[in-house]
């Protein structure tokens, strides 16, 4: 979620996504909505940025008992605010870029939910 002038850029939607794919990947965490904003805002407070990235995730987590199946695992919440950074310069904000747009194909829709935020990135590094 970025953050500009110490304001959340369509957090609602973010938060959306996230439980959304909570839902959908059958993982929980300890907080609703409300509390994940509270500690979003909190981490934007604590580290001082009024232009930041903010990131929100939960993983699968393990299990107690070492058990592979997915159920018995104890979901993580992690959130955290850096500075925001772009790849382009000043200049280049300002005039645009130029990009490149792979033929590769992600994941396809089949295989995992595109709505499902993940980290599954090595396509996006091969592209």
């Amino acid at each position: 979620v970025h953050v500009w002038d110490g304001r959340f850029f369509r957090l609602d939607l973010h938060l959306d996504r996230f439980f959304g794919g909570l839902d959908k990947l059958r993982m929980t965490i300890p907080f609703d909505r409300e509390g994940v904003a509270e500690i979003l805002h909190n981490c934007v407070a604590l580290s001082g940025h009024r232009a930041a990235y903010v990131e929100m995730l939960c993983t699968r987590g393990a299990s107690p008992t070492f058990s592979r199946d997915p159920r018995d695992a104890i979901n993580r919440f992690m959130a955290f605010a850096v500075p925001f950074g772009s790849v382009a310069n000043a200049e280049q904000l300002q005039r645009g870029l130029h990009v490149a747009i792979s033929d590769k194909v992600r994941i396809p829709p089949a295989s995992i939910d595109p709505a499902i935020k993940n980290y599954h990135w090595l396509d996006l590094v091969r592209g």
